[in-house]
């Protein structure tokens, strides 16, 4: 449950990789999948932290101090 099609898919990839089987083909759309997966949540974490930017600096720093203890 709760697994994308694209995860699904790159379990898929390892594991006919552990099996063994190669496929040039696959791994190359396995290796496109993956810096799909990481472009996309590194654009979702930019625009949290710009969401984020229009607060007060206050909480920002509270955050920061609480991590410091």
């Amino acid at each position: 449950q709760n697994v994308s099609t694209e995860e699904t898919a790159l379990l898929m990839y390892m594991l006919l990789k552990n099996l063994g089987v190669r496929d040039e083909e696959l791994e190359e759309e396995a290796t496109r999948a993956v810096l799909q997966a990481l472009m996309v949540k590194r654009l979702g974490a930019r625009k949290e932290s710009v969401s984020g930017s229009g607060e007060s600096g206050k909480g920002d720093s509270d955050k920061w101090a609480s991590q410091q203890q």
